[in-house]
């Protein structure tokens, strides 16, 4: 008697135990009724995270693979990390570190903090972006140069809008205020931050005529101003159709 009830509890448990495969393996009976969303989300869009989610979470509660979920939302430009977990009996919880966009890489998609290239729609740039230019691959390079470049350059009030690294290496920088800086290939902080103190005063005096001032001098730097503007004025006395042609001298300290 004692040896059948042991098999009946036996083929119990096994049936028990298919049933509940069974159910679970049926996405229809058990599925992923909601998701929960965490983390700061500035640039993502919902919409774009519930869409990457959907297909892999279609299989259900239990048969969802939380590394195909992950896989889905790292592929979109913005996230930068994701963690996927199940919630009983019927949550997934997700987890989202965005890319924190740092600079626009000229020659296509931005620059996070942390150096890295990632390529979102460009109607999805965030305005006022510095940029940055160089060969492949030196993205965190020149980020951490414009963020060297950008503080040595704090005295002056100017604003860092271009840092360029050529094949080279040589650097170039150009600022708001329309005027670049040429640094060459071992840019020195002394050198620039002197530049910075006196630039405000150097452009007060030349107005809007200088365009470059060229660091790669040893003792100190040269400027350069923009070409003389060709000015049309009709003078008393001048036949109408012939305009005399004035011009504005500037000057050039090579």
């Amino acid at each position: 008697m004692r040896h059948w009830v042991i098999i009946l509890v036996t083929l119990a448990v096994a049936v028990a135990t298919g049933w509940t495969v069974y159910v679970a393996s049926d996405p229809r009976r058990m599925p992923v009724a909601a998701v929960q969303i965490d983390g700061d989300l500035r640039y993502l869009s919902r919409p774009a995270l519930a869409q990457a989610i959907a297909g892999p979470a279609s299989e259900g509660f239990f048969r969802v693979e939380l590394g195909v979920v992950q896989a889905a939302l790292l592929a979109l430009p913005w996230v930068r990390d994701a963690n996927v977990r199940r919630d009983w009996p019927d949550r997934l919880h997700v987890a989202i570190r965005e890319r924190v966009p740092a600079a626009r890489w000229v020659a296509g998609g931005l620059v996070d903090a942390e150096g890295t290239l990632f390529r979102p729609p460009p109607a999805e740039y965030p305005p006022g972006l510095p940029a940055l230019e160089g060969p492949d691959g030196a993205q965190a390079l020149v980020l951490q140069r414009y963020r060297e470049f950008r503080d040595w350059l704090a005295a002056s009030g100017w604003r860092v809008d271009r840092v360029a690294m050529d094949a080279r290496r040589a650097w170039r920088i150009d600022t708001d205020r329309g005027v670049m800086l040429v640094l060459g290939r071992e840019p020195g902080e002394g050198a620039v931050r002197r530049v910075a103190r006196v630039l405000p005063a150097l452009l007060a005096q030349t107005g809007e005529a200088l365009a470059l001032v060229d660091l790669r001098y040893p003792n100190g730097f040269a400027a350069r101003w923009r070409p003389p503007v060709a000015v049309e004025t009709k003078p008393e006395g001048k036949p109408e159709g012939k305009p005399e042609l004035r011009e504005r001298h500037g000057k050039e300290d090579r």
